[in-house]
C-alpha cells in the first residue's frame, strides 16, 4: 500500500471515530472541513438524518413497504383459496 493512502485512511478513521466537535470551538480546525467533506462524499448525513422532512419521508416510506406488502398478501390469500376451491 502506499504510505499516503494509509496515512488519509488512518485520519478518516480517527475523523469517524472522534466524531463532530461543538460547533462553538474557539479555534476552529483547518482540517474539519476537508474531513467533513470526506464525510458527505461517503454518505454521513449528520445531524440532518433527524429533521422532520426526513422522518416524514421515513414515514411515507415504510408505510409504502406496508401497502406493497399488503397487497402482496392479499394476493396470496387470494390464490391459497382460488387454489383450493
Amino acid at each position: 500500500m502506499h504510505r499516503s493512502f494509509v496515512t488519509d485512511v488512518s485520519i478518516l478513521l480517527d475523523a469517524l471515530r472522534r466524531g463532530r466537535a461543538r460547533e462553538t470551538t474557539l479555534r476552529p480546525n483547518p482540517s474539519a472541513a476537508q474531513s467533513d467533506a470526506v464525510l458527505r462524499t461517503l454518505g454521513n448525513k449528520g445531524s440532518a438524518s433527524t429533521a422532520p422532512t426526513n422522518r416524514l419521508d421515513r414515514l411515507v416510506g415504510y408505510f409504502m413497504v406496508c401497502v406493497v406488502f399488503a397487497i402482496v398478501l392479499w394476493a396470496a390469500v387470494i390464490q391459497i383459496l382460488d387454489f383450493r376451491f
